[in-house]
């Protein structure tokens, strides 16, 4: 005998058994409709990826703001696309802290009352030891010092700022909690310094 035959067999001696095999056989149509509608999705999210055109970063609009002292950031992908955001060529330090990648993330911050923004440049630790650089750059103010010596805003994390033509640069350097505070020091003065010294080149 086989199943199918068992199958009826069954059903003709229970009246409710019918009822009970449409049931199973409803839910086992709806688990393959599931499963097919997950795939179709998946394979139609992955070819809208593949189409979609690469377009500019768009900025929120205006008086968008963030609670608690937030603040949005736009991504960039590159120094060119910097310039156009934030309207002067970014200032890359030659130089990093031992332990910092070399490769910057861009980002804008939005613009302010008077339409100016202001562009970041992080530089990740590439290293346990390394510190992550963060440079926030912004147009000069006429009165802006050249330069100023590293501080301690935060448990081994200093800044400094350094003026580069019509640039203020605040740098900030992140160091792990294997640094101590005298070498975090040395080594802030160190990049600050050598900042400075390639802002005030010809």
């Amino acid at each position: 005998m086989t199943d199918v035959d068992r199958a009826m067999t069954i059903a003709g001696r229970d009246p409710h058994e019918p009822l009970r095999l449409l049931w199973l056989f409803a839910r086992s149509l709806a688990a393959s409709a599931l499963i097919a509608g997950a795939v179709y999705a998946a394979l139609y999210v992955v070819r809208d990826m593949r189409r979609a055109p690469a377009v500019a970063p768009q900025a929120p609009a205006q008086g968008f703001s963030l609670p608690g002292g937030l603040e949005l950031l736009t991504p960039l992908a590159d120094a060119r696309q910097f310039q156009q955001f934030v309207g002067f060529a970014p200032v890359l330090p030659r130089a990093l802290p031992q332990g910092t990648a070399a490769t910057p993330r861009f980002d804008a911050t939005q613009p302010d009352a008077a339409g100016a923004r202001k562009g970041e440049i992080r530089f990740p630790a590439q290293t346990a030891a390394g510190p992550t650089v963060l440079l926030v750059e912004s147009r000069a103010q006429p009165a802006a010092p050249p330069a100023s010596a590293p501080r301690t805003v935060a448990p081994r994390t200093l800044a400094g700022t350094v003026r580069c033509g019509g640039v203020t640069v605040d740098a900030r350097l992140y160091f792990p909690v294997s640094t101590t505070e005298a070498s975090a020091l040395a080594a802030a003065q160190r990049f600050i310094d050598a900042l400075a010294a390639q802002c005030a080149a010809p």
